[in-house]
């Protein structure tokens, strides 16, 4: 027993994976989400390449009819599973609001951060995901400054501005936390004369 001890206490360190442990147990997905991580941080003009590679490929691999059905499936098969899904009912309600809805964006009184849409896809870095989104999006959550001195642009995405928890009134204007409807919301505006 001590000569295997002795053994492992002088085994050099391996860089992939423990001693003795099974290669195939590693999950893969996160491992190589780690090393795209430290990628992104250490070179981004290789992480940018390494995307540009991966989105070739994807084009490619769609080119075929069979992949195409397969990721149709694959689409169909998620949005079974997460219709019931409130955070996501809620992310899709919001969203549609701020980009149909000048008014909505425009006249509320937004607590933290308001919403700015663009008419192209804009690309800001999400101080909540610490992310700078490849290729942009149109609707951001400008931070809203404490005071005019305090005059900083921070930016979230929409992911990181809807809460993960249950609590969306955290999310919603000041006054309307309560809503879940467009209709209510006009009705509360009109009620609290927030204009239109």
């Amino acid at each position: 027993m001590s000569l295997i001890l002795r053994a492992l206490a002088h085994a050099p360190e391996s860089v992939s994976c423990p001693f003795f442990s099974r290669s195939f147990s590693v999950h893969r997905g996160a491992q190589e989400k780690g090393d795209y991580t430290r990628l992104r941080q250490q070179n981004s003009e290789n992480y940018r390449q390494l995307l540009d590679k991966h989105a070739l490929y994807k084009k490619q691999w769609l080119t075929n009819p069979e992949n195409v059905q397969r990721a149709r499936e694959t689409t169909r098969l998620y949005y079974l599973a997460h219709k019931e899904d409130e955070r996501r009912l809620f992310y899709m309600r919001l969203i549609k609001w701020c980009t149909r809805y000048t008014w909505f964006r425009e006249t509320l009184p937004w607590k933290s951060d308001s919403p700015v849409l663009y008419e192209h896809r804009v690309e800001h870095h999400c101080e909540g995901c610490n992310w700078t989104k490849r290729g942009g999006r149109k609707l951001w959550w400008k931070k809203i400054p404490s005071s005019p001195a305090t005059e900083v642009d921070s930016w979230l995405c929409s992911d990181c501005y809807v809460p993960k928890a249950a609590d969306w009134g955290e999310a919603m204007p000041r006054g309307y936390e309560d809503l879940t409807t467009i209709k209510e919301v006009a009705k509360r505006r009109d009620q609290l004369g927030h204009g239109a």
